[in-house]
């Protein structure tokens, strides 16, 4: 028994000091809480894609710093900041369509993974993800929902109150059937 515990010890002490067997050891165990947690049918695909963006920014991080392993601790620290404050800028996008609520949100991410490295296609994915369909109906509805200045004026009136708000749910009544 002793025999299996110092050649378990001698194992770890001839290969898990090494960067690169760090690097895999990492890589893999990220890649694996990644699919246990993209696996789980309770979260809602916008969960989900923050997981993935969550476990890519981990597993950035993770490569950054066992890369630059054995410099100074100013090194170190500016590697393990670096993949998290360029993933965020990176999925900006992506983090406002889900934001606001895109229904494509998971097409814009996509694009956005690919094509996000360049400047054009960073503000194309930006701009689409701007310009939501969803918000603009919602806009829309607003606008066509607000009550007219008539309406407005007989709800504040001090005269007739019983009447000024009966004419002005009747009014808003017949606005909405006509929308």
């Amino acid at each position: 028994m002793n025999d299996y515990l110092d050649f378990a010890i001698r194992l770890i002490d001839r290969y898990l000091h090494r960067p690169e067997i760090l690097t895999v050891v990492a890589v893999a165990a990220t890649f694996y809480l990644l699919w246990r947690i993209l696996e789980w049918q309770h979260f809602s695909p916008h969960h989900r894609l923050w997981a993935y963006i969550v476990g890519l920014t981990f597993l950035g991080d993770t490569a950054a710093i066992l890369w630059c392993w054995g410099a100074d601790w100013r090194t170190i620290l500016m590697a393990g900041l670096l993949p998290p404050v360029a993933t965020m800028v990176y999925f900006m996008p992506t983090a406002a369509a889900i934001e606001w609520e895109h229904p494509n949100f998971d097409r814009l991410f996509a694009v956005n993974l690919f094509a996000g490295w360049t400047i054009v296609g960073w503000l194309a994915v930006f701009i689409w993800a701007r310009n939501s369909p969803w918000r603009h109906a919602e806009m829309k509805v607003a606008q066509r929902l607000e009550p007219s200045r008539e309406t407005a004026a007989a709800l504040r009136s001090p005269i007739k109150p019983d009447q000024a708000q009966a004419s002005a749910v009747r009014q808003m009544l017949r606005h909405r059937k006509s929308v």
